[in-house]
C-alpha cells in the first residue's frame, strides 16, 4: 500500500513539475477549483464535481 501511495505522489510531483516547465496554469491544469465573484449575489465556481446547483 506504501508504495503505491509513494508511486502515485511521484506522479503528482512530475505532472506539476511539467506544468510548471512548460508555464501552464495550475488551475486548470491540476485540477483545481477556481472561484470567481462577479457581484454581490453571484459567484462562477469552476472544476469543483460535488456541487451540482445552488440557487
Amino acid at each position: 500500500m506504501r508504495r503505491n501511495n509513494d508511486r502515485i505522489q511521484r506522479n503528482e510531483e512530475r505532472k506539476e513539475s511539467l506544468i510548471d516547465s512548460l508555464r501552464f496554469p495550475k488551475d486548470i491544469c491540476m485540477g483545481a477549483m477556481k472561484v470567481t465573484l462577479t457581484g454581490n449575489r453571484e459567484a462562477w465556481i469552476e472544476n469543483y464535481r460535488g456541487l451540482l446547483d445552488r440557487t
